[in-house]
């Protein structure tokens, strides 16, 4: 395919540039292809050998398994679902690697884990970055609705100061306390409604 236009969408304001980029891209379709409004294009990463590897590595994985994506959502997918794909195939061109993982990813993951240890895995990566962060000097902002956020936010916090530190219940409560009165764990909640 030829590019035939290639603009910027995204103009930010000011001096300031945008935070994301979208783009405007016009092809020319090769002879023999039809094109219908609402027509998807989609641009799959391309993964290097040695990147599929050390993936198939991690997981134990030989390189001529095949596996079946389920399908959990709604529309359309980009994925090759519900059916066998070579397992080699689907990380070389499917997926984009080398990106990491956002939190929605991980919880995605942890959502469907067959077992409880992957699932306990999953998370404690989660929390081990946020007790990472805590340790190098973090400031903890709670800001969202005070009859639910700001309670589960404040007992996760307490549940991975346990963990963290092997302590009891009260321990953590100090701890937690300790964070408030130096400025280092702040709320700003309000009402539900």
């Amino acid at each position: 395919m030829v590019v035939l236009e290639n603009r910027e969408l995204q103009t930010g304001n000011g001096s300031k540039p945008p935070e994301r980029s979208t783009r405007h891209i016009v092809f020319r379709i090769p002879q023999g292809l039809s094109y219908r409004e609402g027509d998807h294009l989609a641009v799959l990463p391309r993964n290097s050998p040695a990147q599929v590897r050390r993936v198939l590595t991690r997981f134990g994985l030989p390189e001529n398994a095949h596996v079946k994506l389920r399908f959990n959502g709604v529309g359309k997918s980009l994925l090759p679902v519900d059916r066998p794909i070579d397992v080699t195939l689907l990380l070389s061109g499917y997926l984009a690697l080398q990106d990491p993982a956002r939190r929605s990813d991980i919880e995605m993951m942890a959502q469907y884990a067959e077992t409880e240890s992957d699932k306990a895995a999953l998370t404690a990566e989660r929390r081990d970055r946020v007790w990472e962060l805590i340790e190098q000097g973090a400031v903890v902002y709670v800001c969202g609705d005070a009859a639910t956020m700001a309670p589960a936010v404040e007992q996760t916090m307490l549940a991975i100061c346990r963990d963290k530190r092997v302590c009891a219940d009260d321990a953590a409560k100090t701890w937690l306390a300790s964070m408030k009165s130096e400025g280092r764990y702040l709320v700003d909640i309000w009402p539900k409604g």
